[in-house]
């Protein structure tokens, strides 16, 4: 049985989207809400599915009312996108309706979509923000070929799946929804460290107790304990060893993470400001006639 994995930011950007094509459309009926559609990557390995992230489709309805998207747009995307992560692959795709059904574009699309993997997931996203809900708005779908009144049929198939995360996105999913209004010194990771930077003072406090204890018995300065003699065996035999190169290995890994978060953290909240002050730029240029600035802006790029 396939065994399907979504991580956090794949959520949150599904629902970002969703916010900034209401936000965009300037008219909001909660009742028909717009929809948006996007594509999914991740890794798969045997019968376990794992998706780290998504890409926008912009797309519209031909004269038929089917789903039609940018082949083209959609190839070079793609194509940036392997660049950037080259483990990853095209998944299938997902989109959001308020509908308690499958809408009916969807199937046909579902199958246009094979072009791309021949067994695409469909990640279906509801809009809607119910307060009693228990679960995720989410539901996981593939396509069967099932066979009704001696004829095929291609439906779609409801999959579980589970959330996971890493300890850097469930620091940076923590981060991301805290209020942006308040202040804050430093890097975003600062705050998360400070309680572990204290339990490890703490237990270096404790360590060093022992250490004095065991060199004043050495010395013959106290009379030897055989109960904390005994507790101290227990604690110590309970430590891994770390001083080995595979500890040496994951440590450096963890801390380049660690790092390379803080790095785009911070590259990320430049960049904000500056669309910030050129969006303000151009208002004051339209405002004066001058007309806008002519340039490349309108896309941010995919992290």
């Amino acid at each position: 049985m396939t065994q399907i994995f979504i991580h956090p930011l794949v959520i949150m950007n599904i629902a970002d989207h969703q916010a900034r094509t209401v936000a965009e459309s300037g008219k909001y009926d909660p009742k028909n809400p717009p929809r948006v559609l996007g594509a999914v990557f991740g890794m798969q390995l045997n019968q376990r599915v794992e998706i780290f992230s998504s890409v926008e489709l912009p797309f519209s309805l031909d004269d038929e009312k089917q789903i039609r998207i940018d082949d083209d747009a959609f190839a070079e995307d793609k194509d940036l996108y392997g660049q950037i992560y080259p483990d990853h692959e095209l998944l299938g795709w997902y989109a959001t309706s308020a509908s308690s059904k499958i809408e009916s574009t969807d199937m046909p699309f579902h199958k246009r979509f094979t072009e791309y993997n021949e067994s695409p997931l469909y990640l279906r996203m509801d809009p809607k923000v119910r307060s009693d809900a228990k679960a995720l708005p989410i539901t996981v779908y593939r396509s069967e070929l099932k066979q009704e009144k001696d004829q095929n049929r291609t439906v779609f198939v409801e999959l579980p799946y589970k959330v996971v995360s890493d300890p850097a996105e469930r620091l940076t999913t923590d981060h991301i929804i805290q209020d942006k209004d308040i202040p804050t010194k430093g890097s975003a990771v600062v705050p998360a460290y400070d309680t572990l930077k204290r339990a490890l003072i703490s237990l270096r406090v404790r360590i060093a107790v022992c250490v004095d204890y065991l060199d004043s018995l050495e010395k013959g300065k106290d009379t030897p304990n055989l109960e904390i003699l005994r507790s101290i065996e227990s604690v110590c035999s309970r430590l891994p060893i770390m001083t080995n190169d595979k500890f040496n290995a994951d440590f450096f890994n963890e801390m380049s993470n660690g790092m390379m978060m803080t790095y785009l953290a911070s590259m990320t909240k430049a960049a904000a400001k500056v669309n910030s002050m050129l969006d303000l730029y151009d208002n004051m240029m339209d405002g004066s006639g001058r007309g806008p600035r002519r340039g490349m802006r309108g896309k941010m790029p995919y992290i």
